[in-house]
């Protein structure tokens, strides 16, 4: 056989095996073709990349094994005519490395034959940089243990002696394998014990990887590569390994997986591209944040999903990812579904071993939470200036009514404390729910709050709770504090039969808008006497309460207690 000649075709079948060789001369490959493995005697002295079989049965195994036999390293394909399951016999698929049913497809044939001579190739530059590597080795001091199993005898590199940190010995003084047991680490001395069982291994190479402790105490990783040399009678005899410490390696990957799991789990869109802007890695969050798959964007450019405002910010981003500059900016983005986000941009430079720019990473977050954060503090920000303007008036109203010339100092100080007090208290309830609205109930308790002793036994509340809007817990409020005093001091709430009964509800008759209607009745109290003046409490309930709500209020000094009523718009009160 030409050593030139890539393939041989062996088969009894000239017309099918002259096809076949036809086929693949014109697709350029030289070959030889032969109606048996007898007939390539003579010319086999060349190394053929693969041999195509092109027969079946107990014929096909024996061929196979014998160019096997001839040459451990060429691929073998069978093409069976015969296989009535489209798969080679068992005897037959452990000895060729591709299998063809004929019919076969020309395409088909062309495509195995030029996959296989590639990988062809890619083993033998793989054999050709291990046998480099091995002369490398032998010359230069590696930790390198050569172990005669026959006589039980070690020799070792004074590299390998420092990397296991093995005692000094005196020459000629042997080997002690008792030394070298001693530093590997307890949790794997049994996986490495069982890889030295010798007596049954029929492999020819090994790799381990395992820990040490020296004598220091310090843990390192060892690597443990090498070949077992076996005798005639099958068992191994010698065994050669060159270790090497791959401590930072395994930190290194320990450290990639820690951010790998990360950058998988992480809500965050992680992204990386090569310097074209094509995506080179796409995790979980990106496909959350914008609907594409892995799968669809790995080797897509990044701009087929990412927009900018403008040209101008696009040819900048590009101008800094080639020149390896970090960038942060804002954009808002329409995702796979037809939803637009805002997404925050934080781009950095990806370099390579040699500090050369090699792409970018990017973090992208959805940002629309925080948007509304934002908008929501300007909003709150106005409400503040608002209201703030209004319990400025409000303070000042309550001022000027609590002071007059027949109220000492010491008075005015007490009424205008207390009244501060109650306005305090409904703001305190509209903080805890962000300024939407506070409970009615808690706003009445908090206006009767020195008096929570008395609450469903002469304190009674009639009515479903609602949430109200802060306007009316504002206003409603203050009532309620003046109403509550005065029953302190001259009403229900000064005697120990009294009661007062705060009822409310929403009339909903279908004609107009609804109404919400609530009542603060005291019986049982002393007498009752009408206030021969109006005072700021007075005005608050007769006309504040209800005008600032867009309805009426006003107080009956009845007999038998104090009535107030309050007729407003549900609209104006309840928050909704």
């Amino acid at each position: 056989m030409s050593p030139s000649a890539e393939l041989l075709i062996v088969g009894p079948d000239h017309a099918g095996r002259s096809s076949r060789a036809s086929l693949l001369s014109g697709a350029g490959y030289t070959l030889i073709e032969a109606a048996s493995v007898d007939q390539l005697a003579a010319d086999i002295a060349g190394t053929p990349r693969l041999v195509i079989l092109d027969t079946v049965g107990a014929q096909a195994s024996a061929w196979c094994q014998t160019i096997k036999d001839a040459y451990p390293d060429v691929f073998v394909v069978q093409i069976d005519a015969a296989a009535q399951s489209g798969l080679p016999t068992p005897a037959v698929a452990a000895c060729i490395d591709a299998f063809l049913a004929d019919p076969i497809d020309a395409r088909e044939l062309l495509t195995l034959v030029g996959s296989l001579l590639r990988l062809h190739q890619a083993e033998r530059r793989l054999k050709d940089s291990e046998r480099r590597l091995e002369l490398a080795q032998e010359s230069a001091g590696l930790a390198i243990l050569d172990w005669d199993i026959l006589t039980n005898s070690f020799v070792h590199s004074a590299v390998f002696a420092e990397l296991f940190d093995l005692p000094p010995r005196m020459d000629g003084e042997p080997f002690a394998s008792s030394a070298l047991l001693e530093r590997i680490h307890p949790e794997d001395m049994s996986a490495l014990l069982g890889n030295l069982a010798l007596k049954n291994q029929t492999a020819r190479r090994f790799e381990w990887e395992f820990r040490i402790i020296r004598r220091d105490g310090e843990v390192r990783w060892v690597s443990s590569r090498g070949r077992y040399f076996h005798g005639v009678s099958g068992f191994v005899e010698r065994m050669i390994s060159l270790s090497f410490d791959i401590t930072e390696r395994k930190e290194s990957d320990r450290v990639n997986a820690q951010l790998a799991s990360i950058v998988a789990s992480s809500i965050d869109a992680i992204v990386s591209v090569d310097l074209a802007n094509v995506v080179t890695t796409w995790n979980t969050g990106a496909e959350r944040l914008f609907g594409f798959t892995t799968a669809e964007m790995i080797g897509r450019p990044l701009d087929d999903v990412l927009v900018y405002d403008d040209e101008a910010t696009r040819l900048d981003q590009r101008r800094k990812l080639i020149l390896g500059e970090s960038s942060v900016f804002e954009t808002r983005q329409t995702t796979r579904s037809g939803a637009s986000v805002d997404v925050s941009v934080n781009s950095a430079p990806m370099r390579g071993s040699n500090a050369a720019v090699i792409g970018a990473s990017l973090i992208m977050r959805d940002i629309a939470p925080q948007k509304r954060r934002e908008d929501h503090v300007r909003f709150l920000m106005r409400e503040l200036t608002h209201r703030s303007k209004n319990l400025l008036a409000v303070i000042q109203a309550m001022a000027r009514q609590s002071l007059s010339k027949d109220v000492s100092p010491e008075e005015f100080v007490k009424r205008f404390s207390n009244r501060l007090g109650g306005l305090a208290g409904s703001h305190d309830l509209l903080s805890s729910l962000d300024w939407k609205g506070a409970s009615l109930v808690d706003l009445i308790r908090s206006q009767l709050r020195h008096y929570e002793d008395l609450f469903q036994s002469r304190i009674i509340l009639d009515g479903i709770d609602i949430i109200i809007r802060p306007e009316a817990a504002q206003n409603i409020g203050i009532a309620l504090h003046e109403l509550s005093t005065n029953a302190a001091k001259y009403g229900a709430l000064s005697s120990q039969a009294g009661q007062v009964t705060v009822a409310w509800q929403i009339d909903d008759t279908g004609i107009g808008p609804r109404r919400l209607t609530m009542t603060w009745r005291e019986t049982h109290g002393p007498a009752v006497v009408a206030p021969t003046r109006k005072g700021f409490g007075h005005i608050v309930m007769d006309k504040i309460a209800g005008q600032a709500l867009n309805g009426k209020s006003g107080t009956e000094f009845a007999a038998d207690g104090v009535v107030w009523t309050l007729d407003v718009p549900a609209a104006s009160v309840v928050y909704e």
